[in-house]
């Protein structure tokens, strides 16, 4: 999936799809399922309310709807998915589960790593479809 820059934009309903590296079913293996309600409660404090999702064993789906003016949807999820990820990694690096964090870490690009980045736990990019019509939005909700 390609990322477009979406400009900030209030009062709008967004359709968002994030997914783990390689579709390896990190939520699930690091029982991270509630914790995500963590970053719920990040989105919530960005002016991004939850209005439904469904949270899978690799990939998580989300209607939102965006109050916030300040910055862009992607930068918001960005962050949130930053939240997700380095629990993720402390908590392979707890359950010792080394095979995972070596293709984690394996998959950080040179130009990623020279902005520090050493793990990815979600492809670097995420859907997020603008929901224009309450055809489409109850297409998704449901």
């Amino acid at each position: 999936m390609t990322t477009r820059k979406l400009q900030p934009n209030s009062n709008t309903f967004y359709f968002i799809t994030f997914t783990c590296y390689d579709w390896i079913s990190l939520f699930e293996i690091t029982d991270l399922y509630s914790y995500n309600y963590k970053c719920f409660d990040h989105l919530k404090l960005q002016r991004i309310y939850n209005c439904g999702y469904v949270i899978m064993p690799n990939h998580l789906h989300m209607l939102v709807y965006m109050a916030n003016t300040e910055k862009t949807i992607n930068k918001i999820i960005g962050e949130s998915k930053r939240f997700l990820a380095y629990e993720i990694v402390n908590r392979l690096e707890k359950l010792k589960r080394f095979d995972l964090l070596s293709a984690l870490e394996e998959s950080v690009t040179r130009h990623e790593r020279r902005k520090k980045k050493k793990h990815n736990a979600f492809t670097p990019s995420e859907d997020i479809k603008e929901l224009k019509t309450e055809k489409f939005m109850r297409q998704k909700l449901n």
